[in-house]
């Protein structure tokens, strides 16, 4: 199977080299992850990928299944991706302070059970097409600031895939996503690569003692 990716191919041939075993990687959030699952399962080789995002949800949804999808299921590592349908208002008003205590019960959840957490943050969206509101890029911008705060608070792995899709004037290309929101397969390539590299360090490190934020 073709890689979308070189920087995907770089770890599958380093797994492979140190004769490394399956590792299995954990996506838990909303529609940015689940759609995404069948491009990492395909692209991953010497991983395998579980889809525990759901469409829609927000922080608040994901907090209702941590004991059923996220405590006490062992994996090498978790992705953990969620927040835009929080300023979106699909669980109620917008308070960004509640979706930051939301997520850092997430992510202290998560450090129970796996060994690497990798908490990423938002990517550059200025509109939501199913929902009415405004300043959404500026929101997006705020806690994407207090994600990479917590992720260094909490000591796990920071992805920035902001930075994936951002152009020179810090948005998203309509052609990285159609309907502004939800990235096509190009753009997830640009976002796996940042991944990657992360779970590069992980198979040098996998202790998570250097890890780099």
């Amino acid at each position: 199977m073709i890689k979308c990716c070189l920087t995907s191919t770089r770890i599958n041939d380093l797994l492979m080299n140190n004769n490394a075993l399956t590792r299995s990687l954990l996506l838990f959030g909303d529609s940015i992850l689940s759609n995404w699952y069948l491009l990492l399962q395909n692209n991953l080789d010497n991983w395998e990928v579980t889809n525990k995002a759901v469409s829609g949800e927000t922080t608040s949804d994901l907090l209702h299944r941590l004991s059923t999808d996220l405590v006490g299921h062992s994996h090498d590592a978790v992705l953990i991706h969620v927040g835009i349908n929080d300023i979106a208002g699909n669980s109620g008003e917008y308070f960004q302070d509640d979706t930051v205590e939301n997520l850092a019960t997430i992510v202290k959840a998560a450090k129970q059970s796996h060994t690497h957490v990798l908490l990423s943050n938002l990517l550059p969206v200025t509109i939501i097409p199913w929902r009415e509101c405004s300043n959404v890029y500026h929101s997006v911008l705020s806690l994407n600031d207090e994600i990479k705060n917590l992720a260094i608070r909490e000591d796990v792995d920071f992805v920035d895939f902001f930075a994936c899709l951002a152009n020179d004037e810090g948005f998203m290309d309509k052609a990285d996503a159609k309907d502004g929101v939800h990235p096509n397969k190009h753009s997830y390539c640009k976002m796996l690569s940042a991944l990657s590299n992360m779970l590069e360090n992980m198979a040098l490190d996998p202790s998570g003692k250097n890890r780099k934020n």
